[in-house]
């Protein structure tokens, strides 16, 4: 199963590393030394922030799709298919209850 979620794992990992702490120290940098305008900075900040929020978003997507693919492959059951078998119970046992004789 690792092998399943290694690739968008080690994405996330990659993303971590480079945190907005330190997105903002390297444009602070950057921009004292004079090789980024203060605009420039604030606008590279604000699309580092969004590049990396589709990121998370894409990330959380294939996670999902890779999960559900996972799950589909193994049989392994999920909350849902549990959920509709415990109905499909409980509805056969009020059936059974109506044949039972009562005491």
């Amino acid at each position: 199963m690792f092998d399943l979620v290694k690739k968008p794992l080690i994405t996330a990992l990659g993303l971590a590393v480079l945190t907005k702490e330190k997105a903002e120290e390297a444009v602070k940098d950057l921009v004292k030394k004079g090789e980024m305008s203060k605009d420039e900075g604030r606008q590279f900040l604000e699309n580092w922030a969004k590049r990396a929020e589709e990121e998370k978003e894409e990330l959380r997507k294939r996670i999902g799709a890779e999960t559900q693919h996972f799950l589909e492959t193994t049989g392994i059951a999920t909350r849902a298919d549990v959920d509709r078998l415990e109905a499909r119970i409980r509805e056969l046992e009020e059936k059974l209850s109506r044949f039972e004789p009562r005491s």
